[in-house]
């Protein structure tokens, strides 16, 4: 669709002409009556509808009618998807898309930056040291630099759901866990989510509700996080080839001096020319091409790491475990081929039998 911005009352083709409106039917046809004769029976060409679902102002689609539900194919890791799309001050959906969708190319096959992007807490010391040692944060050198910025966790894991394939890392806050600055060189961006902070500590209080932050990765290829707010869809692009559509979150409501601020952050860490992501990007390129070797396709990858020492969580769902695990990828991949062998939705979770 190339109407990204703006509305209209009609969706035409720019290749033959033939016209749709907002309901997918066709209502114009160019020489209706000298070419087709009027007998182009138009009630049957409209385009076809998939099945949506409007998440907390995400939109998103499935094209099969005998799939399962959005809701539950997202499960229990709903909440960890749904504080993506709060506002700072917690409103649910108070986000807004910056600057559009971005999207580039790599030459990596998908399943890379799918079961990398947020599964992979092993990497981030060794491929971004040197994003660290710059200090490439709003809170300057202050934390050893960390990208992410600084805070205080009380109890951080890799969180999993077997059953569904999504698997991503979570950190739980206590509530009165005072603010932590971080925009030392922004004091009005500071100032904002000073306050921003305090309304979504008295909204979850009066809600009853807990403080849990982190990345999640829904199966099989969107992933939330990163130290600016985002997400990101990885689509194949062929076998070697992955197109990346990336969307940067931000307050709706916040000043414009911080929505710039955020801008800035995010070209310096993620996208197609961000040093965050180019570390990324330069792994998963050239996995992808060592992989295709004659030798390296005998052997498998090794993924041991944390299995065997899982665990279920007092009230979260799913499996939990330490921070550096490949629960995540396990899951991915055991959900991959569990739809790879599949022939029909009726055999597998969650529109199949219940598994534990």
């Amino acid at each position: 669709c190339r109407y990204d911005e703006g509305n209209t009352l009609l969706f035409t083709c720019p290749f033959h002409g033939w016209s749709y409106d907002t309901d997918g039917r066709l209502v114009g046809v160019p020489e209706y009556q000298a070419a087709y004769h009027a007998e182009l029976d138009k009630a049957t060409w409209g385009l076809p509808e998939a099945r949506i679902a409007n998440f907390y102002g995400s939109i998103w689609a499935n094209w099969d009618p005998q799939a399962p539900a959005f809701e539950d194919t997202l499960g229990g890791y709903a909440p960890f998807v749904r504080h993506i799309f709060d506002g700072d001050d917690g409103r649910p959906g108070g986000v807004e898309v910056l600057g559009g969708v971005h999207k580039w190319r790599m030459p990596s096959n998908w399943k890379f930056p799918a079961m990398s992007f947020n599964g992979d807490a092993a990497h981030g010391s060794i491929t971004h040291r040197s994003i660290n040692v710059a200090a490439i944060g709003p809170q300057g050198e202050r934390g050893g630099g960390d990208r992410h910025g600084i805070s205080f966790p009380r109890e951080r894991g890799e969180l999993v759901l077997p059953e569904l394939g999504h698997g991503g890392h979570f950190t739980i806050h206590e509530l009165d866990e005072p603010y932590v600055e971080t925009w030392q060189t922004l004091p009005e961006a500071e100032e904002y989510f000073r306050r921003a902070y305090e309304t979504r500590i008295q909204r979850l209080r009066e809600n009853g509700e807990k403080r849990i932050e982190g990345g999640a990765g829904v199966f099989p290829n969107f992933s939330t996080g990163g130290a600016p707010r985002t997400v990101v869809v990885w689509n194949p692009a062929g076998v070697q080839y992955t197109e990346c559509w990336r969307f940067y979150l931000v307050d709706s409501q916040a000043p414009t001096s911080v929505k710039d601020a955020l801008r800035r952050w995010q070209m310096r860490y993620s996208g197609p020319v961000g040093m965050t992501e180019s570390d990324d990007m330069e792994n998963w390129n050239y996995a992808s091409a060592a992989s295709k070797g004659t030798i390296a396709r005998r052997y498998p990858y090794n993924f041991q790491m944390g299995i065997g020492h899982d665990r279920p969580h007092e009230w979260l769902p799913g499996r939990v475990s330490q921070v550096r695990a490949e629960g995540a990828q396990r899951a991915r991949f055991s959900r991959w081929l569990e739809l790879m062998q599949a022939s029909s939705w009726d055999e597998i979770y969650p529109k199949g039998a219940p598994r534990g």
